[in-house]
């Protein structure tokens, strides 16, 4: 591998880290051999066809190719996709906002779906690119890749999954305040305006799926609550730096200096996000790791964050994160 290759030291950092950050070249990538392709593009998305409804899996972008894979930890892909002659199409109309079509003259070979505004133009950057390239091998790993789940460990995320989705669940984190309803109304009402009715409920959706599981490690002791602590400290920086934003805006003049801010909102939020999937996705399922994906493809967004800010009919609901936040970042 050229530039995207690592060493076995930087692998063994990884290891140490943890797994699961969507779109950095992960363990597979790093195991490829000097003889392979570079590996442009990691990372969980949604992929569906003409024969099959949507779901969640684990690609590799390579040159001419695109593998697809049931998840991080499978040895072989189930489906390569050739991309060369392609063509991209993000005008497609489909139940996903975030979403790309990848056809050969009229014929519909794949439908994409990505975290966010940002991870769908880079994957249209990197795909016209890919569609001039010559076709690629699928990246190998070690030995048939020991480090998969096992049948035991894919059960109890199964199991968690279900209890992170169940009524008892969700009401067992609403009694421990964990989330606030009124901010998480106010959020979706924001998400609602900028992005529609549907995008809203399914980030809501997720977001209480998400805090569900958190929620249910730490009371099993699985995880502990110190352990949220490097993400907690980057989101009050976030959330610290938002209300600055918010506050002095009027006094701007320049909208550019206002978005230069926003992207180091932007970074520091996809670094939360990074935190929690390098702790939370051993004990995620591919699904619920594109779910914290796509949270903060659209919260993380500096242009997300640019429409709301400036929107005058959603300003109450504005008013009332900001309010959070700022109780947030100084009593929490």
């Amino acid at each position: 591998c050229n530039k995207m290759s690592v060493d076995k030291k930087a692998a063994s950092n990884r290891k140490k880290k943890g797994k699961g950050i969507i779109y950095q070249v992960d363990e597979l990538a790093a195991s490829c051999s000097a003889a392979q392709s570079s590996i442009k593009r990691s990372g969980y998305i949604e992929t569906k066809n003409d024969r099959e409804p949507w779901k969640v899996m684990y690609c590799i972008l390579v040159e001419g190719s695109l593998f697809l894979y049931r998840n991080s930890t499978d040895a072989e892909p189930t489906t390569h996709v050739p991309l060369k002659g392609l063509t991209f199409d993000d005008t497609v109309e489909v139940d996903r906002k975030y979403s790309f079509s990848l056809t050969k003259g009229s014929e519909l070979v794949l439908l994409v779906s990505v975290a966010g505004s940002v991870d769908l133009e880079q994957w249209k950057k990197d795909l016209l690119v890919a569609f001039t390239l010559e076709e690629a091998e699928a990246p190998t790993s070690s030995a048939t890749r020991a480090k998969k789940s096992s049948l035991a460990d894919r059960a109890k995320k199964n199991l968690a999954s279900k209890a992170a989705g169940s009524s008892a669940g969700q009401k067992a984190v609403k009694k421990s305040n964990i989330i606030n309803e009124e901010s998480l109304n106010a959020l979706k009402a924001l998400i609602k305006a900028n992005s529609g009715q549907k995008k809203a409920e399914d980030m809501e959706k997720s977001i209480v799926t998400v805090c569900v599981k958190a929620f249910l490690l730490i009371e099993n002791r699985t995880l502990r609550a110190e352990e949220f602590l490097p993400a907690d400290k980057l989101l009050r920086s976030s959330f610290d730096l938002l209300v600055k934003i918010y506050h002095g805006k009027s006094r701007v003049q320049n909208p550019k200096i206002i978005h230069t801010a926003l992207q180091r909102v932007e970074s520091s939020l996809k670094e939360v996000e990074k935190v929690l999937l390098e702790l939370l996705g051993p004990h995620l399922q591919a699904k619920n790791k594109f779910k914290i994906a796509t949270i903060f493809g659209e919260i993380a967004d500096k242009d997300f964050l640019f429409n709301i800010l400036n929107d005058n009919s959603s300003k109450p609901h504005l008013e009332h994160l900001v309010t959070s936040m700022e109780y947030y970042t100084q009593f929490s």
